[in-house]
């Protein structure tokens, strides 16, 4: 793909904007509970909130 390149550069830009812009945490009542696959992953989706830095 032509622009394969220049959509990971873009992705790597916005999610080091989000990372340097805003605190990600999970909420603290929050506890996911692990599935073991080929990788280590959550079971189902974690709640994940941001707080502007």
């Amino acid at each position: 793909c032509i622009g394969a390149a220049f959509a990971t550069m873009e992705a790597k830009m916005v999610l080091a904007t989000l990372v340097r812009d805003y605190d990600i945490f999970v909420p603290p009542n929050c506890y996911p509970r692990p599935v073991m696959t080929v990788t280590l992953r959550p079971q189902g989706k974690i709640p994940t909130q941001l707080k502007k830095v």
